[in-house]
């Protein structure tokens, strides 16, 4: 999981075994909520000429494609803090079926069944082209839609299926869901906990489907994304450096008003990602209930307000709605 200096080891994916790798690739991005897997998805389409899905309701080219294909499915799935997720098997209907004729209009299948879902979602990354590439953080919540991803990707042929899971320091990441969404950590953390086990066991499970990568790294410009990925970099494109943004690595230092410090639980799953307990732990941590509950209790009640609502204010406040 490690490399010599800590680090987390990122190498190229392995062709899969007797089986010669298609040049097409789709790359799926696995990660939570504020680990940066938006600047991710841009940089690897900069760098791979990868296309995103083009029209969808959602923000930043997002598609909650298998959340959605998991609730028609009626597979189980855990409630997200200030979300939609899980959807009502209804709605994921409706939702899926206008992606499905926006993007790929010549798909004339079903939509009931698991193989219908697959059918439908190689007729999506045809449709773009070349290399596809798409995150959905809502994914990783989900140990049984990761389930359902992985089956695909096992049954998949036409092209080459790749995840990339993407993992950020969990202080940062929970300080930034609390100031972006009003997330209490303490719940987020139980997700990030989850999350990232699951990810962690799929990563030693499955190497040869998936790779981890560090934001920490990306930014530090120590990870060859074309040549991890196998495609060839489009000229003129860099390996990272200056892609990622530094200035919100441990922001949660100098903001007095953030007490929060991971669990030993979360601390000891940070380790094995290759974090150190002064890069996590949070020296001023301590009770804040006066400045944790009524933003949180804000929040809340926002999200519940109906989309059409939300898309007309600002976009700070409605940034919640990616949720």
């Amino acid at each position: 999981m490690t490399d010599g200096g800590g680090h987390a080891a990122v190498e190229q994916f392995p062709d899969r075994e007797n089986q010669a790798t298609p040049t097409q690739r789709c790359i799926f991005i696995l990660s939570m909520k504020s680990c940066g897997s938006s600047v991710l998805q841009k940089h690897i389409s900069r760098i791979a000429g990868a296309k995103l899905m083009a029209k969808t309701q959602h923000f930043e080219n997002e598609t909650l494609y298998w959340v959605k294909a998991a609730a028609v499915l009626g597979i189980p799935q855990v409630p997200m803090e200030n979300s939609r997720v899980p959807i009502s098997m209804p709605r994921a209907e409706r939702l899926l079926r206008r992606m499905v004729s926006n993007n790929a209009p010549d798909y004339s299948g079903e939509l009931e069944t698991e193989a219908d879902m697959f059918s439908a979602w190689s007729s999506l990354v045809r449709a773009g082209g070349g290399n596809f590439v798409e995150k959905s953080p809502h994914h990783l919540y989900q140990p049984k839609v990761v389930e359902l991803m992985e089956r695909y990707a096992d049954q998949e042929r036409s092209f080459d299926v790749r995840f990339i899971g993407l993992v950020r320091n969990p202080t940062d990441m929970l300080y930034s869901s609390w100031r972006r969404f009003g997330v209490l950590p303490e719940r987020e953390e139980r997700h990030w906990i989850r999350s990232y086990k699951l990810l962690r066991s799929f990563h030693e499970r499955r190497p040869e489907l998936v790779s981890i990568v560090r934001y920490e790294d990306l930014v530090e410009g120590k990870v060859d994304l074309s040549k991890m990925l196998g495609v060839e970099r489009i000229k003129g494109s860099n390996a990272g450096k200056g892609v990622f943004h530094s200035a919100s690595i441990r922001k949660w230092l100098s903001d007095s008003r953030f007490g929060y410090t991971p669990s030993a639980e979360a601390l000891e799953l940070a380790k094995a990602y290759g974090y150190t307990e002064e890069e996590v732990v949070n020296p001023s941590g301590g009770p804040w209930w006066l400045r944790r509950v009524p933003r949180a209790a804000a929040y809340a009640a926002f999200s519940r307000l109906p989309f059409a609502y939300q898309k007309r204010m600002k976009w700070s406040a409605k940034a919640i709605a990616r949720r």
